[in-house]
């Protein structure tokens, strides 16, 4: 048991002595938290389309339109305008999606009956995005003209005299709008099952720190066993028995997939991409074990460290490509899923999904 321990402390600090190794133990938990920080703050960026109010009114409608929508925490992001053509530029520039010319009288151009062409649009061609766009803006002005439709209606009942009960009415339409009575959709988050807010949602580009670093620790174990086969092709373990020989062919993969998890999961944590600590906790374990017992399989199978080095890379790119790091490509090509069993980091990913 002391020369296993021994054999421990001596191969870990030769992994902790290598400068890059340990470089990248450090600044990948810092890379995840860096990358984090920078995609909430990113969180306004995305689409965008324009707005622009054509003439004035005393009628405020158009205004409050405008202004709901440019405040609202919709996956489009929508910016007032002064000057239509500032806004024109903008859209060949492709700077904006879209952009909408609202009428200062669009309150009583949906009143009457001809409501086609009230709203001029101008779009990028082949734009795919307006639609939702338009979805956006359309659910403005009918949550908007609820309210016009409900005090016309009550001024021409005569039901409700003296405007008395107007504000109430305005009360309850709020609450159905915004009640649990109406459409509700919870988003849930992929690999955490954190439910979001639907306005907290980032339309901009989310960095796949879990499948990354998930290949990354593969890697490391991978790279462990290429040692292990150069140090018996050069003698090394001449005076250690077979017995111990076994154990360092485990020990030569483990430690360095350990190392590599342990920063996984303080990276995962610290980019809030996490699931409860102990289910991080046993998930990495298990996917330790089952890297440690695939390198060993490898050093069995090649038993040349040059045979295993020249096997890596496509173990890499294959591990990128068909396991569930950047999109699950089994959801598109159901035979991809056979291929995707050849690969650790899949049973460690799919748990996360």
């Amino acid at each position: 048991m002391k020369k296993f321990f021994t054999w421990l402390k001596i191969l870990t600090k030769r992994q902790l002595a290598n400068p890059f190794f340990l470089a990248l133990l450090i600044i990948l938990p810092l890379t995840a938290l860096i990358s984090d920080n920078f995609s909430s703050k990113d969180k306004n960026t995305g689409y965008i389309a324009g707005l622009y109010i054509d003439g004035e009114s005393d009628d405020i409608f158009a205004d409050t339109v405008v202004n709901n929508l440019v405040n609202a925490n919709d996956s489009i992001r929508f910016v007032k305008f002064n000057n239509v053509e500032d806004m024109k530029e903008k859209i060949i520039s492709e700077e904006l999606i879209c952009g909408y010319v609202i009428p200062h009288n669009i309150r009583k151009l949906l009143s009457g009956d001809d409501k086609e062409g009230s709203i001029t649009s101008y779009m990028i061609p082949a734009s795919t995005l307006q639609p939702a766009a338009n979805e956006i803006v359309y659910a403005e002005l009918i949550k908007m003209q609820g309210y016009s439709i409900i005090k016309d209606y009550m001024h021409s009942s005569g039901q409700f005299p003296d405007d008395k009960y107007i504000e109430e009415a305005f009360e309850y339409y709020e609450e159905y709008l915004t009640g649990n009575e109406t459409i509700r959709i919870d988003y849930e988050e992929y690999g955490t099952d954190k439910i979001i807010d639907a306005k907290e949602i980032s339309t901009g580009l989310v960095f796949p720190v879990r499948g990354i670093m998930s290949v990354l620790v593969f890697l490391a174990g991978l790279f462990g066993s290429v040692l292990y086969l150069k140090d018996k092709e050069n003698g090394v373990f001449q005076t250690i028995t077979k017995g111990y020989q076994n154990i360092l062919r485990i020990l030569y993969p483990f430690i360095p997939a350990f190392l590599f998890g342990m920063a996984m999961m303080v990276s995962v944590i610290a980019s809030d991409n996490h699931k409860s600590v102990g289910t991080e906790i046993i998930c990495m374990f298990c996917f330790i074990l089952g890297i440690t017992l695939f390198a060993v399989l490898l050093t069995l199978l090649t038993k040349k460290s040059r045979i295993l080095s020249s096997c890596i890379p496509v173990i890499l790119l294959c591990s990128l490509v068909f396991c569930p790091v950047f999109i699950n490509l089994e959801l598109y090509l159901p035979a991809v899923g056979y291929v995707q069993k050849l690969f650790v980091p899949y049973y460690y990913l799919i748990r996360f999904m």
